[in-house]
């Protein structure tokens, strides 16, 4: 892998599988987070994060919403667990530019979904 790009919030790496950027938690609530990624080339998004109930929308509707509004892939890694009182929701995911789900791990189960992607379908 080599660094491709670092402008103010935007960090990439090439793979063969194309750009690569990573966004933490949070940042993909934001569209202007994402767009800024999409416009400067990234084909995929990878998101680690620690999402806990009662927000599961944000799994369920904004990823694939950012993964349609600007046209990649968006790997969406949650934990799921519970510690104290905070229940993480799980539901890690895989979203295709057109929005729909290549792979969603349901819920609470542990276990990582794994979608299958090419070089060639994600350029």
């Amino acid at each position: 892998m080599r660094s491709i790009s670092h402008l103010p919030g935007v960090a990439e790496t090439w793979t063969d599988c194309g750009r690569i950027a990573i966004l933490i938690c949070y940042d993909i609530e934001f569209p202007e987070v994402a767009r800024a990624h999409a416009e400067s080339g990234t084909d995929i998004l990878f998101v680690p994060t620690g999402l806990m109930a009662p927000f599961e929308v944000v799994s369920n509707i904004l990823v694939p919403a950012r993964a349609y509004e600007n046209q990649l892939y968006v790997a969406y890694v949650n934990r799921c667990d519970v510690e104290a009182e905070l229940r993480y929701c799980g539901l890690s995911c895989a979203i295709s530019p057109d929005g729909t789900a290549l792979a969603r791990a349901a819920g609470q189960l542990h276990g990582l979904p794994t979608p299958v992607w090419s070089a060639g379908a994600v350029r």
